[in-house]
């Protein structure tokens, strides 16, 4: 299964900024037990962002977001 993710609310955006900022470079590459980061894109002036999870199931990427 490949799953993305390409939008934030805007009410949620400082919380999100924070999150993907605050991860060391190894976080950034490690979705956990049973999910792959394919990659990830951002535009932070049009507040938009897509990253890209190779996983057998759903849990391994809810749980990263």
């Amino acid at each position: 299964m490949i799953a993305s993710r390409g939008w934030v609310e805007q009410l949620q955006w400082l919380s999100v900024i924070k999150k993907f900022t605050g991860f060391s470079p190894q976080e950034q590459k490690n979705a956990g037990e049973g999910a792959t980061i394919i990659g990830r894109w951002h535009d932070t002036v049009g507040r938009k962002g897509v990253v890209i999870f190779e996983a057998n199931s759903v849990t391994p990427v809810q749980r990263y977001l």
